[in-house]
């Protein structure tokens, strides 16, 4: 068995909770275009009621969507870093919350489609098209991805890294590079590949302008509900604690 295939092993164990296998329609959906879209839901990536859990998928419910403060969002990203740099590590793998870097001077917001609407990814303020706007607003994340260095768990680099460089010249192009967003519909949100587009920083997302429209047309990825059921498990554990 060659290193190429005994990485991309590790790579499934670590991402599936070394709970299930995946098959080889995940790795044919988790880059998936807009017109493929329904296909997608079709095919396992089945649209969710993002306002609600049955008591059968977790020890406690999640009823109506709640608005997160800062220093909530950074509790529950912090918490759910600490979990999956533990995974990584004992994966081979990295990971970084470094989830978008760019240099624009403009109000428009950067969004992600999911199966479930668009979810904002970074509130401005005064942004366009704005917080209400949006069904979904990310809480945090995390990027999953091979090192191009003999390190492993979490990896720092990407806060110092510049804005062009991307994961480009921290990972391994030849693995996969997988995101997680952890949605405040309570939902993990999840795409991967190897396409180049995804090591950018800004990789999946899509853009904003000032006027309301979308730099370069809508984007063609879709983030799918992930079936890393550790991860949704972790993360609906981490929010019930800000429901008390």
């Amino acid at each position: 068995m060659n290193k190429e295939v005994v990485q991309a092993l590790l790579l499934s164990l670590v991402l599936m909770g070394c709970s299930q296998e995946k098959t080889e329609e995940l790795a044919h959906n988790s880059e998936v275009s807009l017109s493929d879209h329904s296909e997608s839901i079709s095919k396992g990536s089945a649209q969710i009621d993002s306002a609600t859990y049955s008591e059968s998928e977790s020890s406690g419910t999640l009823t109506t969507p709640k608005i997160y403060t800062e220093s909530e969002k950074e509790a529950i990203s912090k918490e759910f870093l600490d979990w999956a740099s533990y995974r990584a590590e004992i994966g081979g793998m990295v990971v970084s919350d470094y989830l978008l870097g760019h240099g624009a001077a403009g109000y428009g917001d950067w969004y992600a489609n999911t199966v479930n609407g668009e979810i904002q990814i970074q509130n401005i303020g005064q942004g366009v098209p704005g917080y209400d706007h949006f069904p979904i607003h990310v809480i945090g994340g995390v990027v999953f991805y091979t090192s191009n260095q003999a390190f492993y768990g979490y990896d720092e680099r990407p806060n110092s890294e510049g804005i062009a460089a991307g994961f480009h010249r921290l990972a391994d192009l030849n693995m996969p590079i997988t995101r997680y967003l952890l949605g405040d519909d309570g939902i993990v949100y999840e795409l991967g590949g190897t396409n180049p587009d995804l090591f950018s920083f800004s990789g999946g997302y899509g853009l904003y302008a000032d006027d309301g429209t979308k730099v370069g047309g809508d984007s063609h990825y879709i983030f799918t509900v992930s079936e890393d059921n550790d991860a949704q498990e972790k993360f609906k554990e981490i929010l019930l604690k800000f429901r008390e």
